[in-house]
């Protein structure tokens, strides 16, 4: 077999893209080895049971969280009623908790008519 035949031309096109595939599968296990190191420091991090939020009391939610003016209606019309009566099922975990959410936004809409 002459040293120029095809066969011999095609392996050596293929070893330089054989030797950057080497690299790249080298890069990518140190990388991965980086970033094990890296989570075991964070997992190591206690987390706060409570996440605790300093909200300006002098301006309601809605004007700081800002947003599109729909987004800004909800937070102030729907989202405080809304958050409330979730808490509520949530520690009464009713049969029908939709439809005792929906009894309780319709109170609380009466409510807020007075």
């Amino acid at each position: 077999m002459s040293v120029n035949s095809p066969l011999n031309q095609e392996l050596s096109k293929q070893e330089p893209i054989k030797q950057e595939s080497e690299e790249l599968l080298e890069l990518g296990e140190n990388l991965d080895q980086e970033a094990s190191t890296q989570n075991t420091t964070t997992r190591n991090t206690p987390v706060p049971k409570e996440l605790q939020f300093q909200v300006p009391e002098d301006q309601p939610v809605h004007k700081i969280i800002g947003g599109a003016p729909v987004r800004q209606w909800l937070n102030e019309h729907i989202t405080p009623h809304l958050l409330d009566a979730v808490r509520e099922i949530a520690k009464k975990q009713p049969e029908d908790p939709l439809r005792q959410l929906g009894e309780l936004l319709i109170t609380k809409s009466e409510e807020l008519k007075k």
